[in-house]
C-alpha cells in the first residue's frame, strides 16, 4: 500500500478539516479519515441497498475540513489500511483546512480565522491548539480515542458486545468545526473523543448513514436508499437531497470545494452542500477518496494519515489497531473490540 504526499492545506469537512490519509508529514489541522481497511464479518451477507451495508466492507468516510481558528498546514489524505477477513480496502480520507486571517483559501479551502487554507490553498499563520486526537469507530457502536498518535487507545465506549450490521454499527467518523461526528443509524458528537452525546437523526434512526465528511462549512453524510443529511455544527441535522434516486452510498469525500459520494451501482455523485446531487461519472468499484489534489478510487490512496502517523484496523475480530511512522513498518495495539473498525478521524482535544 503506497503512501502519498499530502497537500499543505485545510478547508465537516470531518467540511475545514484536519489532514488525514496520504500526504506529507506536515502538522494536520483538521482531518477526517475513512475506514482503515474496514474489517467485515465474513458471515454477513450484503443486503439490499435500502438498509443493509455490504458484506464486503463499506468504505471509510472521507475527510472533512477541520475547524477554523488556529491551524497548521492542512493536508489531503486517504483512508485505507489492511483489509479485514473478507473486507475491502478502506476509502480515502480527505482533509481540507479552513484558513484564518492571512490564510489564502485554495480550492476547497474557506478562509477562516487563524487557520490554514483548504486543499490546494496556502497555509495560514499560527499553530493548532489542543492535544492531537485520533478517533476510531466501528461495529457495536465502538468509539475509542488516541492522544499519543496511535501508540495507545483510551476512552473506549460501545453500545453492545455484538458485531453486526445493525442499528448500533457506527460506519464512519469525521472531524470539523471543533467536533467529532460519528454516524450510522445513530448520530453522536464529541468535542474531544472522550465524552459523546447522541444527536437527533433527521429520519428518526430509520435510515443508515454510511459516510460523513466536512467541507464548505458543513458536515454532509450519505447512506442507504439514496438518503443524505447535512449539518453546520454536527448537532442539528437536516435531510439532504436524494442521491441517484434510491442508490445506497457507503463512502463520501470532500475536496476542491465539493463533496463526492459513491453509490452501490458504482456511480459518483457530486454536491457542494448535500442538498442537490449531480451524477459525475460511473463504472467505479472501490469507493471514493480524495488525495493528491484529486478524487480517486480508494485503493489509489494510502492508509489513514494525520498528526504525523498512519493508522489502520486489524483483521476481523482481532481487537487491534495498528500505527506506523512511515506506512511500511507497523505496530499493533490491543484495543479489545468485537468485529471491525470502520473509520478514523483526526482532530484535537481542547
Amino acid at each position: 500500500m503506497k503512501s502519498r504526499k499530502k497537500l499543505a492545506v485545510f478547508a465537516l469537512a470531518l467540511s475545514s478539516v484536519l489532514p488525514m490519509a496520504c500526504g506529507s508529514e506536515g502538522t494536520p489541522d483538521n482531518a477526517v479519515a475513512g475506514a482503515g481497511g474496514r474489517a467485515v464479518n465474513p458471515d454477513d451477507a450484503r443486503g439490499d441497498s435500502q438498509h443493509d451495508p455490504a458484506s464486503g466492507g463499506s468504505s471509510g468516510s472521507q475527510g472533512a475540513a477541520g475547524s477554523g481558528g488556529t491551524g497548521g498546514s492542512g493536508a489531503s489524505g486517504a483512508v485505507g489500511g489492511s483489509d479485514g477477513n473478507g473486507g475491502s480496502s478502506g476509502s480515502a480520507g480527505v482533509d481540507a483546512g479552513q484558513g484564518g486571517n492571512g490564510g489564502t483559501a485554495g480550492s476547497g479551502g474557506n478562509a477562516g480565522s487563524g487557520g490554514n487554507a483548504g486543499v490546494g490553498g496556502s497555509a495560514g499563520t499560527g499553530q493548532p491548539t489542543g492535544t492531537p486526537a485520533i478517533v476510531a469507530v466501528g461495529y457495536a457502536g465502538l468509539r475509542v480515542a488516541s492522544y499519543d498518535r496511535g501508540k495507545s487507545w483510551t476512552n473506549k465506549e460501545m453500545l453492545s458486545n455484538v458485531a453486526a450490521d445493525d442499528h448500533d454499527n457506527l460506519r464512519a467518523v469525521a472531524y470539523g468545526n471543533g467536533v467529532f461526528v460519528a454516524v450510522g443509524h445513530k448520530l453522536f458528537t464529541s468535542p474531544d473523543g472522550a465524552s459523546w452525546t447522541r444527536r437527533q437523526h433527521p429520519n428518526d434512526d430509520q435510515q443508515w448513514l454510511g459516510g460523513v465528511a466536512y467541507g464548505n462549512g458543513r458536515f454532509v453524510a450519505t447512506g442507504g436508499y439514496g438518503y443524505s443529511a447535512w449539518s453546520t455544527d454536527g448537532i442539528a441535522w437536516h435531510e439532504g437531497g436524494a442521491v441517484g434516486g434510491t442508490e445506497a452510498s457507503r463512502s463520501i469525500a470532500f475536496g476542491n470545494g465539493e463533496f463526492r459520494t459513491q453509490t452501490d451501482p458504482g456511480n459518483w455523485y457530486r454536491s457542494t452542500d448535500g442538498v442537490k446531487w449531480t451524477l459525475e461519472s460511473g463504472g467505479h468499484q472501490d469507493g471514493v477518496a480524495f488525495c493528491d489534489g484529486a478524487f480517486k478510487e480508494s485503493p489509489d490512496c494510502g492508509p489513514a494519515f494525520g498528526h504525523g502517523v498512519y493508522v489502520r484496523a486489524g483483521g476481523w475480530n482481532s481487537g487491534e489497531l495498528e500505527w506506523s511512522s512511515d506506512g511500511k513498518s507497523w505496530n499493533s495495539v490491543d484495543v479489545g473490540y468485537p468485529g471491525g473498525v470502520n473509520g478514523f478521524a483526526f482532530g484535537y482535544k481542547p
